[in-house]
């Protein structure tokens, strides 16, 4: 009995001795371990290759080195006719269109006949008496020389006439017939029409181009100088371009302009305008003066993207346009090569950008190796949807 409380008491000793005491405080767990505090941050975006991956990829390098690039600037543009690429064709007399009228937007060639115009005569409450009188006239000279014509010919007949004398009479009667006749269609002309002259005017086209605008038709009645016509030659249009008149003299005005569409500001140019001396035009509420430029292919009044070229070069640090990659909020980066099969994604700074070249501002050395070809594909190596 004695061993068996003996062998309880220090059960209940070595419990005491283990069990927590009342008020002692334990230490806390963790939430997170950090194991990469030995990590730097450009560790962060380097990316190291095997040699089947790097070929794979198509990763091709080039130097970042300095040059000097020629500014350029991009202003609207509009189209609009040059002087004297439009005329307007005016009636050289007044009188009635007798045929014409060619439809608007119709191509036509220089020479050809616009309009026929038959003209009036000033009016004359005796113009049909006259025309009467004119053909009784005209029959009684013609009877007079058939009558000298039967005599030459009976003198000639009795051989006291020659053939040079009968000659001549009938030529005689031949301009008396004549006259006759000219005086009976006048005549007629002055029944039907007292107002019109017997002869129409045919108006021909001043110049190849399109017909802009028709202003009368045919069987209508105008004044001398009213306009017929408008006719507009479109094979050759002015970019006409509002600058800034502090910008002008930065700008070298008399260097070829590129000429691209609105929606498009790089790549290659739609066309290339050349400089054309014009008259000098300014708008003075605008601050702008205008410069103009040849082009081909427009319509007057469409609007373009014009890129003219300063007269001081931007020199800097370049880099291939390929080389650059955007993140999700707008940040360049490109990748340099350290080392063999080792690639560090970099911030830079942008200046401009000029066809397939890039300025860096900041973030890269000269003589440093970026990525060219292959740049994207790094990037989704990087982040997870790469080769």
């Amino acid at each position: 009995m004695t061993v068996v409380l003996a062998a309880l008491f220090l059960f209940l000793l070595l419990s005491c001795a283990s069990a927590p005491t009342a008020g002692a405080k334990t230490a806390p767990t963790a939430p997170a371990k950090v194991e990469n505090r030995e990590v730097k941050e450009s560790d962060l975006a380097t990316i190291t290759l095997t040699p089947q991956a790097e070929k794979r990829l198509g990763i091709e390098t080039s130097a970042a080195e300095f040059r000097s690039l020629p500014q350029r600037r991009i202003y609207a543009g509009e189209a609009v006719l040059p002087p004297g690429q439009t005329m307007t064709v005016v009636a050289p007399v007044a009188g009635t269109i007798a045929s014409g009228s060619p439809q608007v937007g119709a191509t036509v060639r220089r020479g050809a006949q616009l309009f026929r115009i038959q003209p009036l005569v000033a009016a004359d409450r005796n113009l049909r008496i006259g025309a009467e009188e004119e053909v009784a006239v005209a029959k009684a000279r013609l009877e007079t020389a058939r009558q000298r014509l039967a005599r030459a010919e009976l003198m000639l007949r009795d051989e006291i006439g020659s053939v040079k004398q009968k000659e001549a009479v009938e030529e005689e009667v031949r301009i008396a017939q004549a006259n006759l006749t000219a005086a009976e269609a006048r005549l007629q002309t002055a029944s039907r029409s007292p107002l019109e002259s017997g002869a129409s005017i045919s108006i021909p086209v001043p110049m190849d181009g399109i017909v802009r605008q028709i202003h009368a038709n045919a069987g209508q009645t105008v004044p001398a100088g009213a306009p017929l016509a408008e006719i507009a030659n479109y094979s050759s249009v002015w970019i006409r371009v509002p600058v800034y008149a502090g910008d002008v003299t930065a700008l070298d005005a008399r260097a070829p302009a590129e000429i691209r569409p609105l929606h498009r500001q790089d790549g290659p140019p739609l066309l290339v305008a050349e400089s054309v001396p014009a008259p000098p035009t300014a708008d003075p509420l605008a601050s702008t003066v205008d410069l103009y430029y040849r082009a081909g292919g427009l319509r007057p009044g469409e609007r373009v993207n014009v890129t003219l070229a300063a007269r001081r070069a931007d020199s800097g640090l370049s880099v291939p346009w390929s080389a650059i990659i955007y993140d999700i909020h707008g940040g360049a980066w490109l990748y340099e090569k350290t080392e063999a099969l080792t690639y560090v994604r970099r911030r830079v700074d942008l200046r401009r950008v000029s066809g397939n070249v890039a300025l860096v501002d900041r973030g890269l050395k000269p003589g440093a190796q970026v990525v060219s070809a292959g740049a994207a594909e790094l990037f989704g190596t990087e982040f997870g949807p790469g080769k």
